[in-house]
């Protein structure tokens, strides 16, 4: 994605933050939130069951996951609410700095 992006620039890994959120490079910005999107998609749809299933019984990776492919199929919605969810405490989380895990 970089070589895309920043065309023969040299990268500077002190800087790349500073330079990502300035606008320069919206582009690998947008880039980089939309593949990690899909990836994240694709991990929640094949595990969000599939974990449970392999603990609970005695199937295999490979049918817990097309179950849990079938799972999010039928209940659509509450998949999404429940990703939402997820994505929206662990970014609470990043916003306070995780203060809720200082016991």
């Amino acid at each position: 994605m970089f070589a895309l992006f920043y065309e023969g620039q040299r990268l500077q890994l002190s800087r790349w933050p500073l330079e990502l959120m300035s606008g320069q490079y919206s582009e690998l910005l947008l880039a980089f939130v939309c593949v990690g999107a899909g990836l994240a998609a694709l991990v929640f749809t094949l595990g969000v069951v599939s974990a449970p299933l392999l603990i609970d019984r005695p199937v295999d990776a490979i049918t817990a996951m097309l179950t849990s492919l079938q799972c999010c199929r039928v209940n659509g919605a509450a998949m999404l609410l429940w990703a939402a969810l997820i994505v929206g405490l662990t970014g609470l989380g990043f916003a306070t700095l995780m203060l809720g895990l200082v016991a």
